[in-house]
């Protein structure tokens, strides 16, 4: 690039993305006090990341992406007040983010994929958010051109300016970017909140991470896509994710993050893409919506992880993977002490049958005995008279009266039943005596 374009004191759109371009982005840009708009994507460009771009201060969108920069991220771009659009992915920066983004007030998209980067994610880094006023970019046209999920694709996506841009060029993108470009996107940028706004795409994959999640990332209303794939973050997934109330792409795929998923992120509706896969999550995958439409390889390769659409759980499938050879042999040992307790519950009611069999045997001797003594007296002492209108053809044949006539049918009673009720027919029990016989 030519230094002679740092004295264009007037120059306020320097885009010269998808050329040979090669050597350093030159440091007298930083005269270009007007420079709003710095896109030098698809170039050959090496060399640091000039500080001096900070003294730009109008610039909105720095987009250097897919070239060979090397050095770190300059922390002075914290003073950039109107800076809306960060793009370095696919280059060769290294060192840690810069805690001072989070002082970029109108920052809304921030994609650092594929770099050396290293160290944790700064909390600070989150600070702007519910105070962002972008007008800055409404009525730009702009290309998104979403990655197609191939492993040779990395990060979310790609923005790109698209003023003054033929759609047959873009098919030279393909001969310089790995990824595959049938979905693309294409439109004018408008302000959609006033004062209250947050980023609306985070894009930290592929970029050697470490540490925890920072809470305070759970204040991003806005975020729409969220990724942080292929890192080496660790620790449980926080319950205050589910204030990303408009996330619509969440990567946290290829990471160390461990615990369970949070129930809590079930509230997140507008949730169309998820990927979880290659942790070591535990515990059953949330079973309402919008999980249950996600497919499996969304979670494939955490070993305590199960539920649909991954295999049903086991008893005892949230523990940890470490005990699981010796809580298999407590479950055989338990399994063992079961059918041992059930068999000798099943000797117990096998003996408590055989009891009741023969008390009831017992009685059932003991009222036909009863009802033979008391027929043959009855029939000797009433012989012939209107007191022997029962009819009874034997002491051994269940007689029963039919009580259907009762409001609330009751069920048969059988002689001996009755003989027990009146004390066999005593006259103590007598009720009255008419044309068809003693009451009782």
């Amino acid at each position: 690039m030519p230094r002679s374009l740092g004295f264009l004191r007037k120059l306020r759109d320097l885009m010269i993305w998808l050329n040979q371009l090669h050597e350093e982005i030159p440091r007298q840009l930083m005269y270009g006090q007007e420079l709003e708009n710095l896109i030098l994507d698809f170039n050959k460009l090496s060399g640091k990341i000039p500080d001096s771009l900070s003294n730009c201060t109008n610039l909105n969108w720095i987009s250097l992406s897919n070239n060979k920069l090397t050095g770190g991220i300059p922390a002075s771009f914290g003073r950039l007040g109107n800076l809306a659009i960060l793009k370095l992915g696919n280059d060769s920066i290294s060192g840690s983010i810069p805690p001072e983004l989070g002082d970029c007030r109108s920052l809304i998209w921030l994609d650092l994929n594929t770099n050396l980067l290293n160290g944790s994610i700064p909390p600070a880094l989150f600070k702007q958010s519910g105070n962002i006023a972008v007008g800055l970019l409404t009525g730009k046209r702009y290309i998104y051109i979403k990655n197609d999920g191939s492993k040779q694709c990395h990060g979310a996506g790609n923005l790109l300016e698209f003023g003054g841009i033929k759609q047959e060029q873009l098919d030279r993108i393909s001969s310089r970017h790995p990824c595959n470009f049938t979905r693309v996107y294409r439109g004018i940028t408008q302000t959609t909140f006033n004062h209250n706004g947050w980023m609306i795409l985070l894009d930290l994959s592929y970029i050697r991470l470490e540490g925890n999640i920072p809470k305070e990332l759970g204040s991003m209303y806005y975020l729409s896509v969220f990724n942080l794939g292929h890192n080496g973050l660790l620790g449980p997934i926080p319950q205050e994710l589910q204030g990303l109330k408009m996330v619509a792409i969440l990567d946290l795929s290829y990471n160390q993050f461990d615990g369970l998923i949070p129930q809590s992120l079930t509230t997140l509706t507008l949730l169309g893409e998820i990927d979880l896969s290659n942790n070591n999550l535990n515990g059953t995958v949330p079973q309402s919506a919008p999980f249950d439409t996600f497919p499996d390889y969304r979670f494939l390769n955490n070993s305590g992880l199960c539920g649909y659409p991954l295999p049903g759980c086991w008893k005892g499938s949230n523990s940890s993977s470490n005990g699981q050879h010796q809580k298999s042999h407590r479950r055989q040992a338990s399994l063992a002490g079961s059918v041992a307790m059930g068999l000798l519950f099943s000797l117990f009611c096998i003996f408590g049958l055989i009891i009741v069999a023969i008390e009831t045997k017992k009685r059932r001797k003991k009222k036909e005995a009863a009802v033979e003594a008391y027929i043959e007296g009855h029939s000797q002492s009433h012989s012939g008279t209107a007191n022997s209108a029962w009819k009874l053809t034997s002491a051994r044949e269940a007689l029963s009266i039919s009580l259907a006539t009762f409001d609330k049918p009751l069920r048969k009673l059988t002689f001996a039943d009755l003989l027990e009720a009146t004390n066999g027919f005593h006259d103590d029990t007598l009720v009255g005596s008419g044309g068809f016989g003693d009451v009782y």
